[in-house]
């Protein structure tokens, strides 16, 4: 158990909820069980060196914010 001065100090967040930690895992396992990871290794390799061209291929393969953190497209 915490006290309250542990919470008080910098950087240090209140324990997350079930239901908090169970969102965030779905978010994580979106993002990283997406199956453009397990493409061959090219078009990904080269596209993440830019900034701006990355963000374009992650929206056709469809990662995008929406889909990490909703599940929908």
């Amino acid at each position: 158990m915490q006290t309250q001065d542990e919470r008080d100090k910098l950087l240090y967040r209140q324990t997350m909820n079930d239901d908090v930690r169970s969102r965030m895992e779905a978010c994580v396992n979106r993002l990283f069980g997406h199956a453009l990871w397990n493409e061959p290794e090219g078009e990904l390799d080269t596209l993440l060196v830019s900034a701006v061209r990355h963000t374009d291929y992650f929206e056709r393969k469809g990662i995008s914010i929406k889909y990490v953190l909703s599940g929908t497209h």
